[in-house]
């Protein structure tokens, strides 16, 4: 190759070829972050769904036959973040034995139909009653040990939206 008689007054940069990154979106953040308000919603309307298309625990009884099937979480959503959406701790609950049956309801004013709601879920679902027994304290502090361990609520969600589908498929 021949040169150029022509003289640079200055010499050619190398460009670089590395590319900047992109920044995310806000949503892609909030998607990115597993317990983050986004997958709270998502894991809301996914157990809202799963609650109207299941049966009452206690009286068997499906949307239609009562007008509302609820989720109703054994340990309260404001007491733990962790466990608000684990899927031990919510049961579907029509609106009678939700709040309003004086004999076994879970949010009734009357203690011993709250009473007789919890012998219910002792002797016919030991194994979620176990679990509520062992997580009943659970309450998110900080911890010496380190960072305070977070939900996956990502999780929680896949889970609730299969167990709809199942429910879907009649399985």
């Amino acid at each position: 190759m021949k040169r150029s008689p022509l003289k640079r007054k200055t010499p050619l940069r190398a460009k670089r070829l590395t590319r900047k990154r992109k920044k995310k979106s806000d949503l892609q953040k909030r998607k990115d972050k597993q317990d983050s308000q986004y997958w709270n919603n998502k894991c809301h309307a996914a157990v809202a769904e799963f609650a109207h298309k299941s049966s009452c625990i206690i009286c068997g009884r499906v949307e239609g036959e009562v007008a509302l099937v609820a989720g109703h979480h054994l340990i309260r959503k404001s007491k733990s973040r962790l466990l608000r959406w684990h899927p031990m701790n919510i049961v579907p609950l029509c609106e009678e034995h939700h709040m309003q049956s004086v004999k076994c309801a879970a949010h009734s004013e009357n203690v011993l139909a709250v009473a007789a709601f919890v012998e219910y879920l002792k002797e016919n679902y030991p194994r979620r009653h176990a679990w509520l027994e062992e997580n009943a304290d659970a309450i998110r502090q900080t911890d010496m040990r380190g960072p305070i361990e977070k939900p996956n609520w990502r999780y929680q969600y896949t889970i609730w939206t299969d167990r709809t589908e199942k429910l879907d498929k009649g399985i």
